[in-house]
């Protein structure tokens, strides 16, 4: 369990959910984001497919947001910043912040907390990059990344890939 830096998020702390999640007081405005909060992040957390970390009030209880963080592999094609193709990664699945906490930015905590467990991973196990799949058609995620650090490294047919590289990261 981490506690918070950020001003606004002060005396929100972030830990990664293990059990059933038992608020019904989070929502945003994405219905998948909320369906996977709510029926996949447990699952996926018994399956060892992806880690949920919740970004929440003590004192009420209450979820303000979410991220979720897998192993990841990315292609990609020729490029002279990283030299090799196939590059072990972390995919940032999704992040979300609840609609009453929107404009607070409070995603960059959990940015910064993807970045600090990457930290933890690289040294670990190796691991280079923190991507993040934005689809073509959200403009505005993918202008938030970017604005967040993150740098386009690939245009597939459905989606943006962007990335922090790891090697070159300030929480190191």
């Amino acid at each position: 369990m981490i506690k918070l830096s950020n001003e606004k998020g002060s005396n929100f702390l972030i830990k990664k959910v293990e059990n059933e999640i038992h608020s019904s007081s989070f929502y945003c405005s994405n219905e998948e984001v909320n369906d996977f909060f709510y029926n996949l992040a447990k699952f996926n957390h018994d399956q060892l497919l992806s880690k949920v970390y919740i970004y929440y009030n003590p004192k009420n209880e209450e979820i303000i947001g979410f991220i979720s963080l897998s192993a990841y592999r990315v292609n990609l094609p020729d490029t002279t910043k990283i030299p090799i193709q196939k590059v072990p990664s972390v995919l940032l699945g999704r992040l979300a912040i609840d609609n009453k906490y929107r404009g607070s930015n409070l995603g960059e905590d959990l940015i910064k907390y993807a970045i600090g467990i990457c930290d933890e991973v690289k040294n670990l196990i190796g691991c280079r990059l923190l991507i993040v799949e934005v689809e073509k058609k959200d403009n505005k995620l993918l202008k938030y990344f970017l604005k967040k650090g993150f740098e386009k490294i690939h245009e597939g047919s459905q989606y943006h890939y962007i990335m922090i590289d790891l090697l070159e990261s300030k929480e190191s």
